[in-house]
């Protein structure tokens, strides 16, 4: 007999409560649904407030699994609702575009799961009021099967993230990169010319790139993404103030600036100097660009869409496809609200360029001296510099090409600070200078389309067919790794400034030292 006030042990409250691992499977659902990537810690806590329990490890790590199970099913039970689901989208949301790729068996009716390309109307329509620029790449998905995500994105007026596009695949190739972007230039990009496309270097993109022509000019223009560049240029020259350098010439928008850190990198490292070198300079430098970019050097949007999506890439397929879904209307209403509440408040910009273009408003006061060398035409050759101390400096604009020497009017779409300047002593108004892609007209055009769910099941069209998983894809046996492998971009600057204690050199240590090899 127990007496009171005793302390009861973990195995008596276990025998007691008799949580099994269905009751702890009941009990996390809605956790579950809110963060499918919910760790071991946090369930125990749960459990332990709900039931004043705590499960063994192995006991809440299956609790975890068939709780998953039930809100999202299995993987490959998975891969046969997605053709079902995928129709239900198309039903419910007419034009949203969806291509398959799949391969027959000798059972009457079912196919192989090779590709998947999906774009909604709402994204395709959207897009025609965003910068021409796209942003594409390729992220990992966990789960049962070790297949990737390619993704495209555009940037919305106030500079967020606009997702376009989606397909899923094996692994990232010219096959599979070719596919992809062949469906995205025919369903989303359709006949809008000049766009820059911003990507990482990897073969298969490379290679679509030199294979059609419309991925070259006028219909698009190739950028690099500088921060992968970057990471490859680091690991080939392990020194802190070569990448410093090469950053700065990535970033300069003059060419007598962009001159100057190449020399100092010749100086430094002849050898980082001819490796640069080997590629087309509007590739990868802001000077040479000619506003293709409109200001995005990296491929950090659609990484950072990566980053919102990464607990859809633990789930199974279908369950994934429905969490992308979720996540574009819950974008779309958010920012239709904030748009309206733009327009309501009568500002002509979102907030992000307004605050931009202001900064260059107040410097452009203080900038001062003009001369017109050419009326003629429309065209003025402006002379202005500063005179505050910090600058001295000489710029030509050149208001007809909306061109200045500073290169930021070019490349931002936006009159710089010296643009401003001539405008005011010219009496124009420089706000008439600024893209109309800047807008909250725009911005409230990209966002205007509405969403219809999906409802219950019961409503869905039939399976158009039967798909079935390719084992090829299923994953090796091992520790599944659910983050990104961290690599020379991951670099904290106080690293990179580390002196090496044999060769003196900053960059590395004696450990990676190229002087003991």
């Amino acid at each position: 007999m127990i007496e009171p006030h005793t302390c009861l042990t973990d195995n008596y409250k276990e025998d007691h409560f008799n949580l099994n691992s269905n009751m702890i499977a009941t009990s996390l659902i809605p956790f579950v649904m809110q963060n499918p990537d919910i760790n071991i810690k946090m369930i125990r806590e749960i459990i332990k407030g709900k039931h004043h329990y705590t499960p063994s490890y192995k006991k809440a790590q299956k609790g975890r699994r068939k709780a998953f199970q039930m809100v999202y099913g299995d993987f490959e039970s998975s891969f046969k609702a997605l053709p079902r689901y995928m129709a239900a989208l198309q039903l419910f949301n007419p034009d949203t575009i969806i291509e398959w790729e799949h391969h027959s068996t000798t059972m009457q009716g079912e196919q192989i799961f090779k590709f998947l390309f999906w774009a909604f109307k709402q994204s395709i329509d959207g897009f025609k009021s965003c910068r021409p620029v796209i942003s594409i790449d390729g992220t990992h998905l966990y789960g049962l099967y070790d297949m990737k995500l390619l993704i495209a994105v555009g940037i919305d007026a106030n500079g967020n993230i606009f997702p376009l596009a989606y397909a899923l695949v094996a692994r990232e190739s010219f096959e599979s990169w070719s596919w992809f972007l062949k469906l995205l230039w025919t369903h989303v990009v359709c006949e809008r010319q000049g766009i820059g496309l911003i990507s990482d270097r990897h073969q298969g993109i490379l290679q679509c790139i030199q294979s059609y022509d419309w991925l070259s000019p006028p219909n698009t223009y190739h950028r690099f993404c500088v921060r992968h560049l970057k990471a490859n240029f680091n690991k080939k020259f392990v020194n802190s103030e070569l990448e410093k350098l090469m950053w700065l010439a990535a970033t300069e928008h003059q060419k007598k600036k962009f001159v100057q850190r190449m020399q100092q990198i010749k100086i430094l490292s002849p050898a980082a100097y001819e490796w640069l070198n080997e590629f087309p300079l509007e590739k990868w430098t802001m000077y040479k660009d000619g506003g293709r970019r409109w200001g995005a050097i990296t491929t950090n949007v659609s990484e950072s869409y990566n980053g919102l999506l990464k607990k859809a890439r633990g789930l199974p397929v279908t369950a994934m496809v429905r969490m992308t879904f979720k996540t574009l209307v819950d974008r779309f209403v958010e920012r239709n609200n904030l748009a309206i509440a733009l327009l309501q408040s009568n500002m002509p910009w979102p907030v992000a360029i307004d605050k931009k273009f202001n900064d260059y408003y107040q410097k452009a006061q203080r900038h001062t001296d003009m001369m017109t060398y050419n009326t003629g035409d429309g065209v003025f050759e402006i002379l202005t510099f500063a005179h505050d101390g910090k600058g001295g400096n000489v710029h030509k604009v050149t208001a007809e090409g909306k061109k200045c020497s500073c290169g930021k009017w070019r490349n931002y779409h936006m009159p710089c600070s010296h643009a401003i300047k001539f405008c005011g002593l010219r009496g124009i108004e420089p706000k008439s200078y600024v893209s109309k892609f800047y807008s909250t007209k725009y911005y409230k055009q990209t966002y205007t389309e509405t969403f219809t769910p999906v409802g219950d099941e019961m409503y869905w069209p039939p399976t158009p067919f039967n798909l079935i998983a390719n084992t090829e894809y299923l994953r090796t046996c091992g520790v599944q790794v659910r983050s990104r492998l961290k690599n020379d971009m991951d670099i904290a600057p106080t690293r990179m400034a580390r002196k090496c204690s044999v060769c003196k050199e900053t960059g590395h240590t004696k450990a990676r030292c190229p002087t003991r090899f």
